[in-house]
């Protein structure tokens, strides 16, 4: 039940996000190797409407993906533009495959013909350029149909400062304790050490890093009301500063704290000036909670009236991003709610009854969805992608780089290094907001929570869906689940299967990618063209697919022979 109620809130976090396709095609359609291909004037001049009408979406785009989670009519015309930029994605595609052939034909006719090749278009040349040309102005066409509404939602042309405001919630403070806290006495030891016994100014900034709900605040609730210290400072003050990094408002909170005054001054000068005066030989402890931002500028700021500080003061930081402690020059204390926790502490969390009561999901829910919200746009497909790991699947860093790759997301970069490096730093990134996790198992791999695994699958929705640990293939069930829209699918573990239905497939229409993985006894694929839509097909770890899918000699070879990219691979053989 609990599981339940968790994925129904998950629900309403899905995003879409369409500026990296329409990035991508752009990309594609000013190309040397398009425009060089695209020599007949009437096709090269249909580009070329198509290209303008999306540079035109283009530039609204950025307010658009940001106002959707407040705006339902925005998210609408959102979904039916990623429609339509995924058809403009397979006219890019089927440009690249027509190029790449008759490239092919031009090499197994040898230099001579090249030339006379470009001048003398074939009879085949010619009915391409007909049927592209009138998909291209098709989809122009539909594109231009969104002018209105676009019009009408006052969409901002330029990258306006508009954060999107997620539903306030209750924020935690300093007397916000359980009842019963189990578990966390070593942990909150650890760090009543690090508070009084080390004037080592290295600790003077405490980070407390780990994911969502994993008890961050009610472990620094814990350390700031532990009797031990309560003599030990001439000061202490909370702050829950959140996704909101104000310095100004963060400094009024701290010295009306100190001071048990209000504060109306609004010069940020003026009020650091007054509490460093404060602070002045005073020893101090300070808790900032929920931080996100790691930008240096700001922590150089919001720390300039603690230089009078006493030897000893400390600040205590909860924090999901690594990158705020290195960001603060503080030394992370090792082995506290960091990615890779104890598992045992990891099942108490899952089995705990907090899950159960559903008042609780109002601050769990938010603070999920900010995890996700807060990402850039390129980490945010990054890891709707990570929608397809099972539960409990432990991967390395290079196998999802591989994926992500193949999904065009590392685009930004401009050779092969730059491909690898970018992708390492995508991952790394994911793994410091405490997104993905090193196993405890092996340091050489990677797994999800649960949680957030439910976090990927809800705002992946119709793009991406997978389907694992099942004994069959159903087709009533399929049909029922899998929307038309479908670009990628994913199947995993499926030890019975046998047969994949072409009824399962008939209504997949947009289906571009087809991941097959451990299924051993797989001998058919759909038949009658049910895969003519795809462009990628991987069969990982099915030995039996992978005989009968043999060159010349495989009875499934004619079924995947048209599809653009293959990859057969059994680590079994």
């Amino acid at each position: 039940m609990a599981t339940k109620l968790f994925l129904n809130a998950l629900s309403s976090i899905k995003e879409i996000f369409v500026s990296k396709l329409v990035d991508f095609s752009l990309e594609k359609l000013g190309s040397s190797d398009l425009l060089q291909f695209a020599t007949e004037k009437r096709v090269l001049e249909e580009i070329q409407n198509l290209e303008k009408e999306l540079k035109q979406i283009r530039r609204v785009l950025d307010d658009a993906e940001e106002r959707q989670m407040k705006e339902q009519q925005v998210k609408d015309w959102l979904i039916d533009l990623q429609n339509l930029a995924f058809d403009v994605e397979d006219v890019v595609d089927e440009f690249a495959t027509e190029i790449d052939r008759r490239n092919l034909m031009m090499e197994r006719r040898g230099s001579s013909s090249k030339r006379s090749r470009f001048n003398i278009p074939s009879f085949n040349d010619v009915l391409f350029n007909r049927g592209i040309m009138s998909k291209i102005r098709d989809l122009t066409a539909k594109l231009k149909d969104l002018e209105p509404q676009r019009s009408k939602l006052e969409l901002r042309m330029t990258n306006c400062q508009r954060p999107t405001r997620l539903e306030e919630r209750l924020q935690p403070t300093s007397l916000e304790i359980e009842n019963h806290v189990y578990g966390r006495d070593k942990d909150k030891q650890t760090i009543l050490d690090l508070i009084l016994q080390s004037d080592d100014e290295r600790n003077f900034v405490i980070p407390i890093v780990g994911m969502v709900g994993i008890g961050k605040t009610t472990l620094a609730q814990l350390v700031y009301n532990d009797a031990s210290i309560q003599h030990h400072f001439h000061l202490k003050t909370w702050a829950c500063v959140s996704d909101d990094f104000d310095v100004l408002r963060i400094t009024k909170e701290i010295l009306q704290s100190v001071t048990s005054e209000p504060c109306n001054d609004n010069d940020l000068n003026k009020v650091q000036e007054k509490l460093q005066k404060k602070l002045s030989g005073k020893k101090f402890l300070f808790v900032l909670d929920d931080v996100w931002n790691e930008n240096y500028h700001d922590w150089t700021i919001l720390q300039s009236p603690f230089k009078t500080r006493t030897q000893g003061s400390k600040i205590i930081v909860t924090t999901r991003n690594h990158g705020v402690s290195s960001t603060m020059a503080a030394k992370t204390l090792s082995g506290l709610l960091r990615t890779n926790v104890d598992l045992h502490a990891w099942e108490d969390i899952l089995e705990s009854e907090i899950w159960k009561l559903s008042k609780d999901y109002s601050s769990i829910i938010p603070a999920l969805q900010l995890s996700y919200h807060h990402l850039p746009l390129h980490l945010k497909r990054c890891f709707m992608y990570c929608a397809i790991i099972p539960k409990g699947y432990e991967f390395e860093k290079e196998e999802i780089i591989l994926l992500w790759k193949a999904q065009g997301f590392l685009q930004e970069a401009r050779d092969k290094q730059c491909i690898h490096d970018l992708g390492h730093n995508y991952f790394d990134d994911l793994v410091s907001r405490s997104l993905l996790q090193m196993s405890v198992n092996n340091n050489s791999r990677f797994v999800m929570h649960d949680f957030i695994n439910d976090l990927a699958q809800s705002v992946a929705g119709e793009v991406c869906f997978k389907m694992e640990d099942a004994v069959s293939f159903p087709r009533d069930e399929i049909e029922v689940t899998l929307p038309s829209s479908l670009s990628r699918l994913y199947i995993f573990d499926f030890p019975k299967l046998e047969n994949l239905s072409s009824n399962s497939f008939r209504n997949l229409t947009s289906l571009q990618h087809l991941t097959i993985k451990n299924c051993p006894n797989l001998k058919t694929l759909p038949g009658n063209n049910m895969l003519s839509s795809l462009l990628e097909l991987y069969i990982l770890d099915c030995p039996m697919m992978a005989e009968r899918c043999k060159r010349d000699k495989g009875p499934e070879r004619s079924k995947i022979i048209h599809i653009p990219y293959v990859a057969i691979i059994d680590e079994s053989n």
